[in-house]
């Protein structure tokens, strides 16, 4: 193996390995990324780190079971070690009583897939990249007019290069990158304090933070963050609600996504089990994963499993249509594989996962939805949300909205959460905007693994919803 190994020669002598050695079924994924983050707060640099890992995983199927291994060295003797490794605990594996695990045939992926950045971050100083995150944190606490008592704004990229192979006839090289952006701007006065976030992410390179604007950026998140300390606490009760994208992105990901995740639904943790085919929405609601949106932050040309990736209509005019597979899911259910088995990186195992989740665009203005409320709520900027996956009882949480009366927009208020059961509020939306945008990019956190992913969509209109301020 060369000195600087070639990721490809890297998972193909992997797999041989594994398959030589009694593998029914190998896979291996090699990488080889660089990353900065750059955290600036209150006016300093409070974290600088630049680094470099590189390494390969190596995936065993043997009567069944499953083996894994992996290291951070691309040496032949280390990818053949841990090519042993992953067959050994795979044939101990198999020893034990358990389900035997089959793969879904289909999908595999064969080429190279490059999205090179017009602007490498790598190539980009930290002279340069730190006072462009002191100008934009500046230009925000400036905007605040004395009341931001707390700002950070945080830049982090990830670039390099991925190869994987598998015995199915997978083998596929990617280089790429990505760039997240994100501000907080705290407010306070005698009262309270309140807290604004805005994120920026694309797949892409530095060229995104340049072309970010203060006033999209830090300086709207210094003036929400003011203009909520001057906003009353959201009324409790049952409403009409309007749910921006944000918020309409936080309800598709959060209470329905990781319930249309393959593997919840055949452990029995999803409220979708056995639900394929039946009338779960209203008709206005369709609800679609979709890994292949040109730079979204959650797309990418080939999952973890070397599966090419497809657009997935979960709920398709309020029919439940589908779930989001591995390979080996997709086999437990008979169904053709989508590409949604994704891993953190080369050393962890692929779990069936979401990408960009998001509401799909309806026929409504957005004006027209407001005038059709006599007394209710616009809920702006998803924060958070949870839910109870078995039973669907869920909360998200906005950090402001404006009142609605007789179909008119009225004041802000803040804190606002709204409640209920998932698929009682996917029936209870009557109205979906033409208006549409994916503007949520972060990480989606599952057994421990954070993937990119982003989330939004249309304006959502729900007719009926618990509502309640802090």
């Amino acid at each position: 193996m060369p000195r600087q190994a070639d990721l490809l020669d890297a998972v193909d002598r992997a797999v041989e390995a594994a398959t030589r050695l009694g593998a029914d079924v190998a896979d291996a994924r090699s990488a080889r990324v660089w990353s900065s983050s750059l955290l600036v707060q209150d006016e300093r640099v409070e974290r600088l780190s630049v680094g470099a890992t590189e390494g390969v995983g190596v995936r065993a199927l043997v009567d069944g079971a499953w083996g894994f291994a992996s290291s951070d060295a691309l040496r032949a003797g280390e990818i053949d070690a841990v090519a042993r490794d992953a067959v050994r605990l795979a044939q101990a594996a198999a020893r034990l009583p358990r389900r035997r695990a089959e793969l879904a045939e289909g999908g595999a992926v064969t080429g190279e897939f490059h999205e090179e950045p017009e602007i490498p971050p790598a190539e980009v100083p930290v002279a340069e990249k730190t006072e462009r995150l002191l100008a934009l944190e500046r230009a925000g606490r400036s905007a605040g007019n004395g009341s931001v008592v707390n700002s950070v704004v945080q830049y982090t990229d990830q670039s390099g290069e991925i190869a994987l192979a598998a015995s199915r006839g997978a083998r596929v090289r990617r280089r790429t990158g990505r760039v997240l952006m994100s501000t907080l701007m705290v407010a306070r006065d005698e009262h309270s304090s309140q807290r604004w976030v805005e994120r920026v992410g694309r797949v892409g390179g530095y060229e995104c933070v340049r072309a970010i604007e203060p006033g999209t950026f830090s300086v709207r998140a210094a003036e929400r963050a003011s203009a909520l300390l001057r906003a009353p606490h959201a009324p409790a009760g049952a409403y009409p609600v309007v749910l921006d994208p944000s918020v309409a992105g936080l309800l598709a990901h959060e209470c329905l996504g990781h319930n249309a995740e393959a593997d919840l639904v055949l452990s029995g943790q999803s409220m979708l089990e056995g639900r394929l085919g039946e009338r779960v929405a209203s008709e206005a609601v369709t609800v679609v994963d979709d890994p292949t949106l040109p730079r979204a932050f959650g797309s990418y040309p080939f999952d973890a499993e070397g599966v090419a990736p497809r657009r997935v209509e979960i709920i398709g005019r309020g029919v439940l249509r589908s779930y989001l597979h591995s390979l080996e899911t997709a086999r437990r259910m008979n169904q053709v594989p989508d590409g949604h088995g994704r891993a953190e990186s080369y050393s962890a195992r692929p779990l069936a996962r979401m990408s960009n989740t998001f509401f799909a665009a309806g026929e409504a203005e957005v004006e027209e939805m407001i005038r059709g409320v006599e007394k209710g709520l616009l809920l702006e900027h998803g924060t958070s949300g949870y839910v109870l996956s078995e039973r669907g009882n869920y909360t998200c949480r906005a950090a402001c909205g404006r009142l609605i009366e007789k179909g008119e927009l009225g004041e802000m208020v803040r804190d606002v959460s709204f409640s209920g059961l998932v698929l009682e509020t996917l029936r209870d939306i009557d109205a979906v905007s033409r208006e549409w945008r994916l503007d949520s990019p972060g990480f989606c956190e599952k057994d421990g693994q954070g993937v990119p992913v982003d989330s939004g969509g249309p304006f959502v209109r729900v007719t009926r919803v618990v509502v309640g301020g802090r």
